[in-house]
């Protein structure tokens, strides 16, 4: 079974570089984008993710302050 990712950037690039090097790996499955922290909380609650690969610099809430609310 493929881990389930959740990739949080508030830049579009960088998410599409990193969905674009994530996607012919087997092992995983990018199942959602957020695109600030606070999007980042409400999308891991809604898709349950097994990872969330969290960019610390966004806007709203930063990528720490964002993990801590979620744990």
């Amino acid at each position: 079974m493929a881990a389930r990712i959740l990739i949080a950037d508030d830049s579009a690039s960088v998410r599409g570089v990193i969905r674009e090097f994530l996607k012919d790996l087997e092992e995983v499955e990018v199942c959602g984008e957020a695109v600030d922290g606070l999007d980042a909380i409400e999308q891991a609650k809604k898709l349950k993710p097994d990872l969330v690969m969290m960019d610390l610099r966004m806007p709203l809430k930063d990528g720490i302050r964002a993990t801590a609310e979620k744990a």
